[in-house]
């Protein structure tokens, strides 16, 4: 027979290993704060009620990798499927990058129906020229190419750019980079898929 004294060892090791697996449980649940975002007016895709804010600027090479891997998944599974709603707040770090956030403002300002098409057809081809842009244009249809070519040569939406500059900073600090997802207002990695679905799913537990 088991004597008490060792009966109440394993029950306290027992009730501390439950214990230690509820606190990481809670941890790992436990949502981080949620920033108020300011995102009228910029390109929207989706009517979902979860709300995924991303800045990108199309020349970095982070976010090339995240628009080539992630970014479609997160379309097909969250956007498309009508969970949540993406909206995109184009960053220009450098002057190189302003045609294509230029080009991306006024695709949604003029063609809001083929700024996921644009998007896509963009990231896929890596263009990066005002002819390679027009190009792709042309080829997903439906976009208004003189308005575009304008907004390119006149750089129409340089002002609103540096705007989307001075609030990324104000949301991170020194910590703004790109590509940075706030989803509901809380940022999250963008590293994988598997980290975006994770948040999801954390948000969907705590309604």
């Amino acid at each position: 027979m088991m004597k008490p004294q060792k009966k109440l060892v394993i029950w306290t090791s027992f009730l501390l290993i439950l214990g230690l697996g509820g606190a990481i449980q809670y941890e790992r649940m436990k949502l981080p704060e949620a920033l108020s975002i300011h995102s009228e007016g910029q390109p929207l895709i989706g009517q979902g009620p979860i709300e995924l804010v991303l800045f990108e600027d199309f020349l970095c090479s982070n976010c090339r990798i995240f628009s080539e891997s992630v970014f479609p998944q997160i379309v097909n599974h969250f956007v498309l499927s009508g969970k949540s709603r993406l909206v995109l707040i184009p960053i220009a770090f450098s002057e190189n990058s302003k045609p294509l956030a230029n080009a991306a403002i006024a695709v949604y300002r003029t063609s809001p129906s083929r700024m996921l098409a644009f998007l896509l057809a963009l990231f896929q081809s890596k263009a990066t020229t005002k002819n390679e842009i027009l190009e792709i244009a042309f080829e997903v249809g439906g976009i208004d190419e003189k308005y575009l070519a304008k907004a390119l040569d006149s750089h129409l939406y340089d002002s609103e750019l540096e705007g989307n500059l001075n609030l990324g900073r104000q949301l991170m600090g020194d910590q703004f980079g790109t590509p940075s997802l706030f989803i509901n207002g809380m940022l999250t990695s963008t590293a994988s898929f598997d980290a975006i679905v994770h948040r999801i799913h954390q948000i969907e537990m705590k309604k």
